[in-house]
This record gives C-alpha cells, structure tokens and sequence, in this order.
C-alpha cells in the first residue's frame, strides 16, 4: 500500500486485534448464555483472538527491544 504513516498502521493493527477479542468475548457469553449452540465456532473466535493478542505481544516487544538499542547508541 504505502498509504498512512506507522502509528496509523500500529492503530489499525491494534483495533483489528480489539475487534477479535470482542468478538470472541461476545461468542463465548451467546454459548454461555444459551443464545448460540456454536460451541466450535465460538472455539474458533477465541483462539483467533488469542492469536492476535499474542502476535501484538511479540511486535510490541520488538518495537520496545528497537527503541532501547536505539537509545542506547553512542552519538
């Protein structure tokens, strides 16, 4: 694309990741709750949300391994 700057990205990236979680939260109350006999697909949904989070986790931890080698150089 090359469109947006890199916190732009990093937004959309997080909000995309946000949207998972709520939809495996709403997944997971409709089963509890009866309104949704869908046990897998609710399944399905946490374990993507839980898979995104995890991913975030590991970029996250780049960005902050980056940002402190960075700051740590000589000038």
């Amino acid at each position: 694309k090359g469109d947006g700057s890199f916190g732009d990205t990093l937004l959309n990236s997080i909000n995309k990741v946000n949207n998972l979680q709520i939809s495996a939260d709403n997944s997971a109350e409709d089963v509890a709750t009866g309104k949704s006999s869908n046990i897998h697909q609710a399944m399905i949904n946490i374990e993507k949300a839980n898979d995104s989070f995890e991913l975030m986790m590991q970029v996250r931890n780049k960005i902050i391994t980056a940002y402190n080698q960075i700051m740590n150089m000589q000038v």
